[in-house]
């Protein structure tokens, strides 16, 4: 079974919530090398926030893994996000909150990739510090639209 390393992030800027969303991911193949890369933007709007970003950085990599039709893997996904590891785990419930619909969809789309490409994921929770090839394309697309980030 091959590994992947996935790293994703989210930034909500200048204001959280309701600032511009800034999201990025990036996979690694089991050498280190890279896979894809991408980073994403989102307008202003009241119902943006760090949460939402953060789920938009890991669905950016469920819909690779689906679009590229990725099977027989182990996808080992590293996130500085609290809240997005613990529910892809199972370990915390998805309350209620503008993230809910996005966390649920998530959630959909990794029961179907376990399911239907026999995949096997892991959450891991990193430091801030230590997840900064994501941060840097999260904070990408919000400086491309003269967004600066308040981190």
């Amino acid at each position: 079974m091959k590994k992947i390393n996935c790293v994703f992030d989210g930034a909500c800027e200048p204001k959280n919530p309701g600032g511009y969303i800034g999201y990025g991911s990036a996979m690694f193949d089991e050498n280190k090398k890279l896979i894809v890369q991408n980073s994403g933007y989102k307008k202003e709007n009241p119902y943006n926030t760090n949460n939402v970003a953060e789920y938009m950085g890991l669905e950016s990599i469920f819909r690779y893994i689906d679009k590229k039709n990725i099977v027989d893997s182990e996808i080992n996904i590293y996130g500085d996000s609290q809240l997005v590891i613990n529910q892809m785990k199972g370990d915390w419930n998805i309350n209620d909150g503008v993230y809910k619909t996005l966390a649920t969809q998530c959630r959909v789309m990794l029961t179907r990739l376990i399911i239907n490409n026999n995949l096997h994921f892991n959450f891991i929770w990193i430091p801030r510090e230590k997840n900064t090839y994501a941060d840097k394309l999260s904070k990408k697309s919000l400086e491309a639209h003269g967004i600066k980030s308040n981190n």
